[in-house]
């Protein structure tokens, strides 16, 4: 079995997507810290740690490397944010002291969307990543550019960006990656090496080409029976193209209900969107960026929409559901008391279609707020 543990839930779902992608035929996703009965070729776990305080994270992290004790993967892979935001540095502390890992290997680049490590600092097309909006981030601004300052305290653990991949010391490296052939040759080398094995999507795909999807099973395949269903986008990102496509959107017709952090009015929200769903091919629900300012506290908003599409989801009737924004999806999918998976199809890098076992005829279609969706989903 390969596990791989995921600190957000688009991140999981973007793994999962992958291994469908490679023939994986079993794929399922959780947010179970309790996972150890799970029969798959390909287990993700979602730790949603990436929004909780380090205290939390670290408490879930034990957690979770503890199940991994017993259950002994054969491939295990921490998957963290593309620009280091969250616990990274103090999960990876967790899992190597439980696990007994010496060495570390963290490629956190994606170059497939221009996400590049040069000289040890990281771009994002061409800029560095503190001149990107990524320095305005409001749980994890990046103000450096320099990998071993995104990373954070590793306390003991020293760390380094070591381009020669072999004899690597205990520690833990960042290489440098400025295009997809880096990391190819980087999994070829650490594919079979006993380290523990963290970073991005682009990295873990290269790992499945290099050896890892030869353990592909041939269980029973998981179709597609999607019916022409009301189309809900859901969008929780600050991400500004996805902020301003919203907002073109809603001036050429599409209905678009920009909800306010205040409770009393979410009853009378929801009445406008449900006639809304099953007049309109897409109904989008989101929050203005501009109008609501810094100030608002994340967790809050996130409360908010996620009482909305619950209240919705439970009135409604089946749906085809779409999140951008990890922690989002997560308090969304909490709310609902969504736990368990299966991965239908990947639509695009980072765009995963998959359905909820305690949801029959739902489907939920989730990605990062900074990717883009599928061809012809927004235009």
């Amino acid at each position: 079995m390969i596990v791989v543990i995921a600190d957000d839930f688009t991140g999981a779902a973007e793994i999962a997507g992958i291994a469908v992608s490679a023939g994986f035929k079993n794929v399922q996703l959780t947010t179970q810290t309790d996972f150890s009965s799970i029969e798959a070729d390909v287990l993700v776990v979602n730790s949603n740690t990436r929004s909780m305080s380090e205290e939390s994270a670290i408490q879930i992290a034990r957690l979770i490397a503890g199940q991994l004790i017993g259950l002994k993967p054969g491939f295990l892979y921490l998957k963290v944010d593309s620009v280091l935001r969250g616990h990274v540095a103090a999960e990876l502390q967790v899992y190597m002291r439980t696990l007994s890992y010496k060495t570390a290997v963290i490629m956190p680049a994606n170059p497939a969307l221009g996400r590049t490590i040069e000289d040890g600092h990281y771009y994002v097309n061409g800029l560095l990543l503190n001149h990107t909006a990524f320095a305005h981030d409001p749980e994890f601004p990046k103000k450096s550019a320099k990998v071993t300052d995104m990373l954070g305290n590793t306390g003991s653990l020293k760390i380094a960006r070591s381009n020669k991949w072999d004899g690597w010391e205990d520690g833990i490296y960042i290489p440098d990656a400025k295009n997809k052939e880096a990391v190819t040759t980087l999994a070829v080398v650490t594919a079979k090496e006993p380290f523990l094995l963290a970073g991005s999507s682009d990295y873990f795909s290269a790992l499945l080409n290099a050896g890892f999807a030869e353990q592909i099973n041939t269980g029973t395949k998981q179709y597609d029976n999607l019916k022409q269903l009301p189309k809900l986008l859901i969008s929780g990102t600050t991400y500004r193209q996805s902020v301003s496509a919203i907002s073109e959107l809603k001036n050429t017709g599409t209905p678009v209900f920009y909800l306010q952090p205040v409770t009393e009015i979410q009853q009378e929200v929801v009445e406008k969107i449900l006639p809304a769903l099953v007049a309109a091919s897409l109904t989008i629900i989101a929050f203005d960026q501009y109008a609501l300012g810094k100030d608002l506290d994340a967790a809050v908003l996130r409360s908010v929409m996620a009482n909305v599409v619950t209240d919705i989801v439970m009135k409604a009737g089946p749906l085809d559901i779409y999140i951008e924004g990890g922690a989002t999806a997560a308090e969304i999918l909490e709310q609902l008391a969504c736990k368990n998976f299966m991965i239908v199809k990947n639509l695009a890098q980072g765009v995963v279609q998959m359905q909820a076992m305690n949801l029959p005829g739902y489907y939920l279609t989730v990605k990062p707020g900074s990717y883009a969706w599928h061809d012809g989903f927004i235009k």
